[in-house]
């Protein structure tokens, strides 16, 4: 009897132990899933979640304050190396400060609607060399330290549309290859605007409230490829206002008030050229022939929605099957015959 009242308690030990070491086991591979995070109650109501290759995306878009924010990067983090700072949609948020995201280091930065106005000189200051992508649109942002682009010594990309933006900001960055700034009142574009941009490959002014381009604006900008330009108020492109030197570029002056396009308007393009919705009565030969005789480096040609004459002012056009190819759409004269079905025989008597 006693030797089988020894054997049930050391059964019992047993499963005492396995159970204690079981959730031991258990305890510590739930660390490792969240390591290399912070405590989830230590940062709470942001998220911290773990990429497979162990990197750590920042959520705090459900803060109620930039207190909070503060408070949350004040936590102890172990790791303050993140891949990336989520904010969407938070109405609370009306200025980020210096200090509000501590010590922590970001590659990539997003804040998408909500409630931002202002944005801090040295908010973002431990991302000086780590930041290669900012975007913040579709808030209520009129103030940020543009004149700190220059220490974000990796930034890539800014996307700032949307937003309540006035006037060309002025900066300068040796690395930002994508600027947009669309959907805010621009309003225009000076000489230097873009000159302390040297690795610019592509600029969004779209629907910028523009009302102008001013001949050598795009000049000097050796990896220049795409400009967006369109749903903008342009009446007329000078000499000089668009010259690019990369070898396959994109052009987009759509939806404007386009009237009149001066030969030297439009140098080095070498892509697509989109003119549709605009004011234009020709497709004048001095400007686009140039552009469609390129051989491969050829210009494809986008000019539906434009009232066209279609007089003797297209017959270069019309009567060059070869030049014809190069429209991409379907340009209609005033009267609503398709440019392409003209009959090249009634510019015989042409000039």
């Amino acid at each position: 009897m006693e030797q089988q009242r020894i054997v049930t308690w050391v059964a019992m030990l047993c499963c005492c132990c396995l159970g204690t070491l079981a959730t031991t086991e258990k305890r510590t591979e739930q660390q490792l899933r969240e390591l290399p995070c912070p405590n989830v109650a230590d940062i709470a109501p942001c998220v911290c979640t773990v990429l497979p290759d162990y990197g750590m995306e920042m959520d705090c878009s459900s803060v109620t304050s930039s207190n909070e924010l503060a408070l949350v990067f004040s936590a102890e983090i172990p790791f303050l190396d993140f891949e990336s700072l989520t904010i969407l949609n938070n109405e609370a948020i009306t200025s980020l400060r210096a200090g509000d995201l501590g010590d922590a280091t970001f590659r990539i930065i997003t804040i998408m609607g909500g409630s931002l106005e202002t944005v801090v000189m040295n908010t973002f200051m431990s991302s000086y060399h780590t930041l290669t992508d900012l975007t913040i649109t579709g808030t209520k942002l009129s103030f940020f330290p543009f004149g700190e682009i220059e220490s974000f010594t990796q930034l890539r990309y800014m996307n700032f549309e949307n937003n309540d933006i006035t006037g060309f900001p002025t900066m300068a960055s040796a690395s930002l290859r994508e600027l947009l700034l669309g959907f805010n009142s621009i309003g225009g574009i000076s000489l230097t605007s873009l000159t302390n941009l040297p690795s610019l490959v592509a600029i969004g002014l779209h629907s910028a409230e523009i009302s102008q381009i001013l001949p050598g604006t795009f000049s000097g900008l050796p990896m220049l490829q795409e400009i967006h330009l369109e749903m903008n108020s342009i009446t007329q492109l000078p000499a000089g206002a668009i010259e690019l030197q990369t070898l396959s570029n994109l052009v987009h002056l759509n939806a404007n008030l386009l009237e009149y396009i001066a030969e030297g308007a439009l140098i080095g393009l070498h892509g697509e050229v989109f003119v549709q919705n605009n004011q234009l009565h020709e497709l004048a030969e001095g400007v686009f022939k140039p552009l469609v005789d390129q051989g491969d480096n050829s210009i494809s040609l986008h000019a539906e929605y434009n009232p066209l004459a279609c007089g003797c002012e297209i017959a270069w056009l019309v009567v060059n099957s070869q030049y014809l190819r190069h429209l991409m759409d379907d340009p209609t004269c005033s009267d609503g015959e398709e440019v392409k079905n003209l009959d090249p025989s009634i510019f015989n008597f042409c000039p």
